[in-house]
């Protein structure tokens, strides 16, 4: 249930509720319901409430775990993504950059990664490597290739205009 409080109604309260309840049936054991981490969607509960500094702890906690159990290579990039964005909205754009670069290192065909990391990049007055991302996002995200779920909405998911609004920064700069 918390799986649908999180994703289809939005309401990070309940989620974390349901995502609480379930997670203690089974201590010391990260559940996987709906094939995602406990932790993970704990965290992006956290983050939508404004609550960095505790999405932060289970985002890395969540990533640490897949890094471990499948290898850095095979992590799903989401799992980077949502932790630099946690980063990111903590103003904390040096670790961010770190969290953007080791997920793109792996993974560089998502049109949302390079995204996020052009408006960190931006963030941190690197204008030209910033430019450079958005290009790359954009290649991607003609490609088809950005972050989509059916249904609903992906958090952060990011649209045409959003890549031209960010453009438009970096250009004017």
């Amino acid at each position: 249930k918390g799986y649908c409080w999180l994703y289809f109604y939005r309401d990070y309260e309940m989620a974390l509720e349901e995502l609480e309840r379930f997670d203690a049936f089974t201590p010391g054991f990260v559940d996987y319901p709906q094939a995602t981490s406990v932790d993970y969607m704990k965290g992006i509960c956290h983050l939508q409430l404004g609550r960095t500094e505790v999405a932060i702890d289970l985002l890395e906690k969540n990533l640490q775990k897949e890094k471990d159990e499948t290898g850095a290579a095979y992590t799903e990039l989401m799992n980077y993504q949502m932790l630099a964005i946690a980063h990111f909205k903590n103003q904390a754009h040096e670790a961010a950059d770190k969290i953007y670069q080791e997920g793109l290192e792996h993974n560089d065909n998502s049109a949302d990664m390079w995204y996020h990391y052009a408006e960190n990049l931006y963030m941190m007055n690197r204008t030209e490597q910033a430019k450079e991302a958005l290009a790359e996002s954009q290649s991607w995200y003609n490609k088809g290739s950005r972050n989509f779920r059916p249904y609903v909405e992906e958090f952060y998911a990011i649209y045409q205009e959003d890549i031209d609004a960010l453009r438009g920064k970096l250009y004017a700069r």
